[in-house]
């Protein structure tokens, strides 16, 4: 046989390991979908198609962003605890992690795994498989099965060992995180419960309570070698039939609320229907945007964007009650539930109007939930809602998600503490009475009866010239009144004008909501086919499947929730102006349940990768000559129709 050239091995054995890079995403996401399809024998649901790998690789970063198991804006999430996202290692089961840089508050480790197993502390793996409400694998060195589902609060793991080498005693280390102050406790003989304070500038205690399925016969405490972070407790157990199962629940108030909020949402130690009613629970949420006639890629990416968009916030309230770290107590919600983790200043520009949109009560929720940390605070503005980190502020795009809410209907609350705390945050200095900032404080000030106040403010935003960067609602708003005015778009800080954005190079691009609002402005400046072609442009070029998937950062799912409204063909150019432009959207048919029996319907015939211009568009069955729809217009359901061809009309 002829030897190639070393050169030749080289390139060969080079560009193979790059195919191989490239198509592994794909790979991987077949490879779930096909297990999803073995374990569930009914036919896929809108679940099925999320991928929670997808997009978790932000290159242009170097950042790391792990898949999440957790239900819809819930508090309990856990995330695989690697080195690393494509780690062959564990370094435990997590049981609750707060933040999504993967280290959890607590994590166990089964079998003998501590510390002869491997003396670094990590787990060898196979058999990995994780869903939005699932997180299943093979411990092979343990020959332990990990199977784990979880409700809003509450999780279970079932571990079933093939072997447990004839011993009458089993082994189960729960780790702690020790960095501040720790306690715990054995509560009967098959129960624990532990305390952790968890955060920076205010500590929020983390409650824990833990049952198994067998009773623990002795504990012993110690600190992790491989970790000083944490504390480990090794329980000796009873020896049960086959398998370990252990439940357990968080809490923010206290460790008898934990075991409260476990015995309310997991009442046996059975797998199969707490994973049925969570995949269940995921459909529900999903099923609020049905969308049919696209493509199984576009299917994946439109449904993984709406899963990663539900992540945040999450609900805090327990039995009617709430802890709040701003002053450090339990107060009742009311009736309303509290949401924390919180960043306004990504949410306020996608995921809020999405949600508006489509669960407008969770939308009046998250509002009360600001309002009532204005008044819990004495009258102050936080940067973000966070657990164990207050930290306040004198700025807030709290100011712009109010008025969103306002020019959509959805504000129903007594605002006037917001407002003059909002105001008087403006007025102290000069740089922040941008005609933004005064436009909006004339809308609010007008709608709570301040009708001087309004007009002042109203005045001066005339004044006051618009800085580069995101188009304002004052500017849509002037844009959309007289057309004229529409060639002085203001654009991103750097950028020439809009024609420039794909001049550059796209690793320069920096794709994020702003980038789909300014796309999507090409309507106002009357180029429609502009917005059409390079909305889609994005879509299919810049968004993918598999851990490449995301060109950016998802910042709170902010990016995931601009991808979804980019995908229906609607888009929130400017929070707080009443309505949406519009392009082709990237499917057949789109149905948004808005709650109370409102159903917005969007069809698009024709709808391909290649037809993706209007060339007819109507709104309730009549004529619509504008790429442009009011909120007011949809606010009660209806149906958007439009005929899709590959010619520029």
């Amino acid at each position: 046989m002829k030897q190639r050239p070393s050169y030749l091995l080289f390139h060969t054995s080079k560009y193979t390991l790059l195919t191989t890079l490239l198509l592994l995403p794909l790979l991987i996401s077949t490879s779930c979908s096909k297990v999803r399809e073995s374990v569930f024998s009914s036919p896929p649901l809108l679940v099925d198609y999320v991928d929670v790998h997808q997009g978790t690789w932000d290159a242009e970063h170097s950042e790391e962003i792990f898949p999440i198991v957790q239900l819809p804006h819930s508090l309990l999430r856990i995330i695989p605890f690697k080195e690393s996202l494509r780690s062959a290692r564990i370094k435990g089961l997590p049981l609750y992690t707060p933040d999504i840089d993967g280290r959890p508050i607590f994590y166990l480790i089964p079998g003998s795994a501590h510390p002869s197993q491997d003396p670094s502390g990590r787990l060898s793996f196979d058999f990995q498989e994780i869903t939005p409400y699932s997180y299943h694998l093979y411990l092979d060195e343990l020959q332990i099965n990990v199977d784990f589902s979880l409700t809003s609060m509450s999780g279970l793991y079932n571990l079933s060992s093939r072997d447990y080498n004839g011993s009458d005693t089993h082994q189960l280390s729960l780790y702690i995180d020790r960095r501040d102050s720790t306690t715990w406790e054995q509560v009967g003989d098959d129960a624990i419960t532990a305390e952790v304070a968890y955060g920076g500038t205010t500590p929020t205690r983390i409650y824990l309570y833990l049952q198994l399925n067998t009773n623990i016969e002795q504990m012993t405490s110690s600190i992790s070698p491989s970790d000083s972070t944490y504390e480990c407790l090794t329980l000796q157990l009873q020896k049960p039939s086959k398998r370990i199962v252990a439940k357990y629940a968080i809490s923010l108030i206290s460790c008898e609320q934990a075991k409260r909020n476990l015995t309310t949402q997991i009442q046996s130690f059975e797998y199969s229907p707490l994973v049925k009613a969570a995949r269940n629970e995921w459909q529900k949420t999903l099923r609020r945007v049905e969308v049919s006639g696209g493509t199984e890629v576009n299917m994946r990416k439109f449904y993984t964007a709406l899963y990663r968009s539900h992540l945040w916030p999450v609900s805090i309230s327990e039995d009617g009650q709430y802890y709040s770290p701003i002053d450090d107590s339990v107060h009742s919600d009311e009736g309303i539930t509290q949401y924390s983790q919180d960043d306004l200043r990504y949410t306020y520009e996608t995921n809020y109007p999405l949600l508006m949109l489509h669960a407008p009560d969770m939308m009046e929720e998250i509002i009360v939930s600001y309002l009532r940390a204005i008044r819990d605070s004495g009258g102050r503005l936080l940067e973000t809602l966070d657990l164990g980190s207050v930290v306040y502020t004198e700025e807030s795009p709290l100011l712009y998600l109010l008025t969103d809410a306002l020019a959509k209907g959805l504000l129903d609350q007594d605002i006037k503490q917001a407002f003059e705390v909002l105001r008087t945050a403006i007025d102290a200095e000069p740089e922040r009475r941008s005609g933004y900032n005064l436009w909006c404080l004339s809308q609010l000030a007008n709608s709570i009866g301040y009708t001087p106040l309004a007009r002042e403010y109203a005045k001066l935003s005339d004044t006051y010239h618009p800085s580069p960067g995101r188009l304002s609602a004052q500017q849509v708003a002037s844009i959309l009144e007289y057309p004229s005015d529409a060639t002085p778009i203001l654009l991103p800080e750097g950028q020439v004008n809009i024609d420039s954005l794909f001049s550059s190079s796209l690793h320069s691009l920096n794709v994020d909501p702003d980038l789909f609002a300014f796309l999507f402005t090409y309507n106002l400046m009357g180029r429609p086919h502009d917005a059409q072609k390079f909305v889609r442009h994005t879509i299919d070029y810049f968004f993918g499947v598999g851990s490449f998937g995301y060109p950016g950062p998802d910042d709170y799912g902010s990016l995931s929730a601009s991808l979804v409204f980019a995908m229906m063909g609607l888009y929130p150019v400017a929070p707080g102006i009443n309505g949406y432009s519009i392009v082709a959207p990237s499917f057949n048919e789109i149905n948004i349940d808005m709650g109370g029996g409102r159903h917005l319907t969007i069809k698009a015939q024709g709808a391909s990768q290649v037809n993706k211009y209007i060339s007819d568009l109507t709104l309730g069955g009549r004529p619509h000559t504008v790429y442009w729809v009011k909120h007011s217009q949809i606010a009660g359901g209806g149906t958007i129709s439009m005929f899709l061809s590959d010619a520029d009309n």
